[in-house]
């Protein structure tokens, strides 16, 4: 399937002339917990989730950063640092859950902003994450598709948008905490989130089992 890939981080030139190397007080593993609402609107109708979400995020002392379920790349300017998420992996990974709904579907990110603020003291952060997607979902029952003239164009049925907010607070983590098996990061929510969003409106059994 042709995919249009693009991808606009909203902090982009703030990256521009910063180096993690410069300012590395959020180096470190942080346990942190927060609040995610998500909205999905499929053809004028949409259903809005709020629900709680636990994380682990590390700051490497190279600039990489790993939550639970996500990856990229960080900077830190004094007390401020942005987080730089893999757009395309997030589109990927979205794509392939509609598939558990029996749709074939296109994510296009159009937004992606993570950022937050370390306490004077360093033994806190907290901040917000910003995503936007704009999808099209297929109907995988086609069967003309193996035909060399078949249009995808002309199989787009349902058109719709999903805009995710969450905010977080979070502390170091300390040797004696314990392991991230039981926490549900910011993706694993929202994937379930979507998935109850989508079944929803397309008129499928709600609710998912836990991964």
């Amino acid at each position: 399937m042709g995919r249009r890939l693009f991808a606009i981080f909203g902090t982009t030139a703030l990256f521009l002339g910063f180096s993690s190397g410069a300012f590395c007080s959020v180096v470190g593993t942080w346990e942190v917990s927060g609040t995610l609402t998500v909205k999905v609107t499929i053809g004028g109708h949409s259903e809005t989730d709020t629900i709680p979400f636990e994380d682990m995020f590390t700051f490497s002392s190279d600039g990489d950063f790993y939550s639970l379920d996500m990856e990229g790349t960080w900077v830190q300017r004094k007390r401020k640092f942005w987080v730089n998420i893999d757009t395309e992996e997030l589109e990927y990974f979205f794509e392939d859950f509609i598939e558990e709904l029996d749709y074939e579907a296109e994510f296009t990110v159009t937004k992606s902003v993570f950022s937050g603020n370390e306490s004077k003291n360093g033994s806190t952060i907290s901040g917000r994450i910003s995503l936007a997607m704009t999808f099209y979902i297929y109907d995988e029952d086609d069967e003309d598709e193996d035909d060399e003239d078949y249009d995808l164009e002309a199989k787009r049925a349902r058109k719709g948008k999903v805009s995710a907010v969450a905010t977080f607070r979070g502390t170091r983590r300390s040797e004696s905490s314990q392991g991230s098996e039981k926490k549900v990061g910011f993706q694993e929510v929202l994937y379930k989130s979507l998935f109850d969003g989508f079944a929803g409106m397309l008129g499928r059994e709600k609710g998912i089992e836990e991964r």
